[in-house]
């Protein structure tokens, strides 16, 4: 598996505009980012790019709100989760992840650029 990090908007932008060839399987983003603007705008992004709107997003928060969680839906995520703290509550968190869209979910391999 390869993994992509990136750490604010502005480098999952970049990322987004220099992706071409095969792009990822899923992204798991953070509401916040430690920047603005923030993981829902980048979410927002995503879903108006004519390739990037078909790539499973799961936010990854610690933040525990319903009102986040329906603007995250509102602006089109698969999946709202929370931040496991613990090294037991990650290892489960990423099974079930890599179980659920690797093993169950068809997602189809998307291609971006020219």
């Amino acid at each position: 598996a390869h993994y992509v990090l990136v750490n604010n908007f502005t480098e999952a932008s970049r990322y987004l505009d220099d992706l071409e060839g095969l792009g990822p399987n899923i992204v798991l983003l953070d509401v916040n980012l430690q920047t603005e603007p923030g993981g829902l705008e980048f979410l927002t992004q995503m879903r108006k790019h004519p390739v990037g709107c078909l790539v499973p997003i799961i936010i990854l928060t610690g933040i525990t709100s319903k009102a986040l969680a329906f603007e995250a839906y509102r602006r089109g995520t698969n999946a709202f989760t929370i931040k496991p703290f613990d090294y037991g509550d990650w290892k489960a968190y990423v099974n079930q992840l890599r179980t659920f869209w690797f093993l169950t979910a068809t997602v189809p391999r998307l291609y971006f650029g020219g």
